[in-house]
This record gives C-alpha cells, structure tokens and sequence, in this order.
C-alpha cells in the first residue's frame, strides 16, 4: 500500500490560498493551456507516509521565477500530487508488485486534467467510473450486506458496480517528457530533508572581509 497524505488537500489548499475566486474547473481549463515551466511541488503539507515516512516534511515549491503565475503553480501542485502517486506506484514495483489496472475514484476523478496528468506520469492508462466517492458506496455495500437487503459483499458489490469504467489512455511522448522532471522531484526530499527537520545547515559566511 502507498499513501499520499495530501492529495485532493493539495489542490483545495491552493484554491483557497491564491485563487478562491476561481472554480476548480477555470483552474484546470487555465493549467491544461500551460506548462509547469520547470516548477516543482513537494505535496507535503501534512507531513508523508510513502515513500517517506516523516510527519516532519513539508510542502516545497521549486524553480520559482518572476514569470510564474497562479496557472502555472496549479499545474505544477497538479503535477506534485501525481509524482507523488508515482512514488508509491515506483515503490511497489521494486517490490515486484505490477498493477494491472489504476482506478481513480475521489474528488480527482472530476478532473480530466488531473487524470491524464497522472496517466501520462504512471505511463499507462487509468480509469474513472460514475460513482467518484468509494468511501460512500463502501459503506453503502456493507449496510446492505448487514441488513440483509443483499446476501454478502460480493452481491451488494454485483449490484453496486455495473456501470462501465471511463478509460484514460496515456501519451507515450508526455511520459517521456515527464521522467526528467520526476527524477529531479525525486531528489528534492533528501536535498531538503534536513532544513525541513530543523537542522541548522550553514553554506558560508556572508560579508566576511
């Protein structure tokens, strides 16, 4: 298992901090039309489970210029989330672990953006169904498996899980383009990890004649 401690946190976070006037969908529409220009984003802002185990790490943002806007920030969280989801996809590799097929559900499901996004990261497709909050209908499932309006969880499963999932094929070429971009995001933590724990790090002496 791998977790993303601040996944959909992430993007409301953002939203509420720079661009409250803006929906999640001018967001999206704004960032599908841009590049993360070389921005990078540590999603960390309640601390990580995997592949880091640290209640102490914090969000970064990386790569920072004067000609950076809120668009170009909201991919870059965008992306940040979904390099982080390929850590725990990368961790489970090396652990021989192959996925057969990615299932998005949540609040991220809303967004075809973020979908291809993460399609094009992980470099294979993903897929959405038209229930987006599983966390609902598995509760729904075992209240109808309790009560008794369906036999056991595999029935209220049937009965619950027959619409048809929407597929999101990934672009070779974006996931080529995306690897340099991911092995710099893969560095960052240990870069920082030890600012970020309070370690006083001295690089030089300023003004020293």
């Amino acid at each position: 298992m791998g977790v993303t401690q601040a996944c959909g946190l992430s993007i409301s976070w953002f939203r509420h901090t720079f661009a409250e006037e803006r929906s999640y969908r001018e967001l999206d529409n704004a960032a599908s039309l841009c590049s993360s220009d070389g921005v990078l984003f540590l999603p960390y802002l309640m601390g990580e489970r995997t592949p880091h185990l640290d209640p102490d790490c914090r969000g970064v943002f990386v790569g920072l210029s004067a000609r950076h806007g809120a668009d170009v920030l909201y991919r870059a969280v965008l992306e940040g989330v979904c390099m982080s989801i390929c850590d725990c996809d990368m961790l489970l590799r090396e652990l021989g672990v192959r996925a057969r097929q990615t299932s998005v559900c949540g609040g991220g499901a809303n967004s075809p953006l973020w979908l291809q996004i993460l399609a094009d990261m992980l470099g294979r497709s993903v897929c959405t169904g038209d229930s987006k909050e599983s966390g609902a209908k598995g509760a729904a499932m075992l209240a109808a498996a309790a009560s008794g309006v369906c036999a056991d969880l595999e029935t209220a499963n049937r009965h619950m899980n027959q619409t048809a999932f929407c597929e999101i094929t990934y672009n070779a070429d974006a996931h080529a383009a995306y690897m340099p971009a991911y092995h710099k995001y893969r560095a960052l933590y240990p870069a920082v990890q030890s600012v970020m724990q309070g370690e006083t790090v001295v690089a030089g002496t300023c003004g020293k004649k």
